[in-house]
């Protein structure tokens, strides 16, 4: 039975994307039954991500770092250490944008390899394996200097992390309905406030979507989450959930609206197109590849998108018009690379002898 570590963090104010993703692999090794798993995470850790790992049976410590505090990597490494250091532990698995090699380089003594999750290819690691599994028009060399010549690298979204039940939900044939449906995510905290722009809008429009139905996923960490319930309660064409399971709702849905990253690759998977708003700075270059490959609609940067823009953005989609059904087509070729046969190369990796 190999030891695998995780170290990652989410709250309110980072988000929760390092999570979900590093909790996709954990799923993915347990299911392997070759694994014990050990997450690490920051000393203000939800609680209900808490109760999520409680429930996989997946152990949780955590070290002084606080989210909204600066990051001390020195302090964050001893800490970690002392986490680990009376255990055998084969594999590390870092997914944090504040961690680099000099931290890596502190835990190298009291792991066996290292295994870095990372998309913004602007720091050095030291690392036996690396996994950038988001789009990029350059991702062979994203890398280059910046990990040792010997790191196995995963690059591009033929690697990507997708949950098993995806793959259950992708060919189920969605049913007749008299509504168009939209899903509305901007992942688990929706830091910049994205949903209440897309209320507005339908608030302030609704004869303009007449036969359209939208499922608003506000997620467990957003701060505002109950005032954006008690909007919704007041809109026939609206549904509301903190939390639900995505990969049924998108395999029911005709269009999306959400952000860059993850989720966006979830939903090209599931041959839903979808509007992109642009929430943070790492969204942009997966954002502007995705759209080179027209597999979304890109609406903008989140300062810049307007309520019109949105507005017409439904509009299109509720015409079926020509450009967001190539979108749907090109997203059901883009769901051939994601198939993986024989299991994921990264799961085979970190489980073999």
């Amino acid at each position: 039975m190999k030891y695998v570590v995780i170290r990652t963090s989410a709250s309110s104010s980072m988000g929760m994307g390092h999570f979900m993703r590093c909790l996709t692999l954990a799923k993915m090794l347990k299911n392997t039954g070759e694994v014990q798993i050990c997450f690490i995470c920051n000393s203000d850790f939800p609680r209900n991500l808490e109760e999520q790992l409680k429930l996989e049976k997946f152990e949780l410590s955590k070290t002084k770092e606080h989210s909204l505090l600066l990051f001390d990597v020195r302090i964050d490494a001893e800490s970690t250490i002392e986490l680990i250091k009376n255990k055998k532990v084969d594999w590390l698995i870092v997914d944090h944008y504040r961690i680099d090699e000099t931290w890596e380089g502190r835990l190298r003594p009291v792991v066996h390899k290292i295994l870095v999750i990372d998309d913004l290819a602007n720091r050095k690691h030291d690392c036996d394996a690396l996994l950038d599994q988001n789009m990029h028009s350059n991702k062979d060399k994203r890398y280059v200097g910046l990990v040792p010549q010997h790191t196995e690298c995963f690059l591009g979204p033929t690697f990507f992390l997708l949950h098993p039940d995806y793959y259950q939900h992708q060919h189920k044939q969605k049913e007749k309905k008299s509504e168009i449906e939209f899903v509305v995510n901007f992942g688990g905290s929706d830091p910049t406030n994205e949903i209440s722009k897309i209320l507005n809008t339908i608030e302030k429009h609704l004869g303009q979507l007449i036969g359209s139905h939208f499922h608003i996923v506000a997620g467990p960490l957003n701060p505002i989450k109950e005032e954006l319930h008690r909007r919704c309660l007041h809109l026939k064409c609206v549904s509301f959930y903190e939390n639900t399971h995505m990969p049924t709702l998108l395999a029911n849905a005709d269009f999306a609206i959400g952000a860059g990253g993850t989720t966006m690759i979830e939903r090209c998977f599931m041959g839903v197109p979808s509007g992109i708003i642009i929430v943070a700075d790492n969204q942009i270059e997966g954002t502007l590849a995705a759209r080179q490959q027209e597999l979304v609609f890109k609406l903008g940067k989140s300062e810049s998108v307007k309520e019109f823009e949105i507005l017409s953005f439904l509009k299109s989609c509720l015409a079926f018009s020509a450009p967001m059904e190539q979108i749907r087509k090109n997203c059901l070729e883009f769901n051939k690379q994601l198939q993986k046969k024989g299991g994921h190369p990264v799961i085979s990796m970190l489980t073999r002898g």
